[in-house]
């Protein structure tokens, strides 16, 4: 499928709970080009595997992880990494993926996010924040923290260590047979 091409640039996926038993997604929006995602995919399918995933979230992972936990579970716990982020991912082509993503989740599964960190944010971030910001409503706006790269402290608050991949200053270190943590699906579903 042209999201498992996607996967080849773009790392993103759910990998275990936070301390409070939400689903933990992790996204790096900078890992790739989006010349190189909409080589593979374009807007239609990626708006699918958006809704697609979500709906998996709504009825896969969030009663999976309640089961897990013995209380409801109905929102998520969001990492994104935007380490090697320019103002040059910004341009038009970017800003559009970036739109459809927030504009799926806010408008159609506005409650699921209970918590996000931007981390490895640098100092250009804050200016394509005010770009960005006018598109997410201020009641989610209200759940993200943005963060440099001094995060990991912050991120424990609300995750475990062996829940977070290496790579972003934790302990996990899922088997490449698995496909690394990014394509894991680790976690109570």
């Amino acid at each position: 499928s042209s999201i498992e091409r996607v996967k080849k640039f773009y790392e993103f996926g759910y990998h275990g709970t936070d301390k409070k038993g939400r689903p933990f997604t992790i996204d790096k929006p900078c890992s790739f080009d989006i010349d190189d995602i909409l080589a593979v995919s374009n807007k239609e399918e990626l708006y699918a595997f958006y809704v697609k995933d979500y709906e998996k979230t709504l009825h896969i992972r969030l009663p999976a992880a309640s089961a897990a936990y013995g209380q409801r579970i109905d929102q998520t716990f969001n990492l994104i990494s935007i380490k090697g982020f320019t103002m040059k991912k910004l341009r038009e082509k970017s800003r559009n993926f970036i739109k459809l993503a927030i504009s799926i989740g806010q408008d159609n599964y506005p409650e699921i996010m209970g918590k996000m960190l931007i981390v490895n944010s640098p100092f250009i971030f804050r200016g394509a924040w005010t770009i960005l910001s006018p598109f997410i409503d201020e009641k989610t706006r209200k759940k993200i923290s943005i963060l440099g790269g001094k995060y990991q402290k912050e991120l424990f608050k609300y995750v475990d260590p062996e829940n977070v991949p290496a790579d972003l200053g934790g302990e996990c270190e899922c088997p490449e047979s698995e496909g690394g943590c990014y394509s894991s699906h680790k976690g109570p579903w």
